[in-house]
């Protein structure tokens, strides 16, 4: 099977995937990642990785299904609907702390009393 390069979106596209994308960066920066946006690619998208492990990192980025656009990894894995910012960002931290481990400030344990 030959694989297609990604069609280039439009520049009305870029803004609103953009603005989708600023969504889910909000979430993950409360979460604790760090947010490398990257909006000058020709698809725009946002590199996540921890302070704690910078050479690990996830991108991030919309793409349109057959239901719909979509939040999808640079791994190929579908985070969630473009509607629902929230699931994606539990998708990518469940998909991280499984290569970093739990010494991500979000995941890790609290010390107990």
């Amino acid at each position: 099977m030959i694989a297609r390069p990604l069609p280039s979106p439009g520049r009305l596209r870029r803004r609103w995937m953009k603005h989708r994308l600023n969504r889910i960066r909000r979430l993950l920066l409360q979460a604790g990642w760090v947010v490398d946006t990257r909006y000058d690619a020709r698809i725009p998208l946002l590199h996540v990785r921890s302070a704690t492990s910078p050479q690990l990192g996830e991108s991030v980025l919309l793409l349109r299904g057959r239901h719909g656009w979509y939040y999808r990894s640079s791994s190929g894995d579908c985070l969630a609907s473009h509607r629902r910012p929230d699931l994606a960002v539990d998708q990518l931290t469940a998909i991280l702390t499984y290569w970093i481990g739990p010494s991500h400030p979000a995941r890790a344990t609290p010390p107990e009393q």
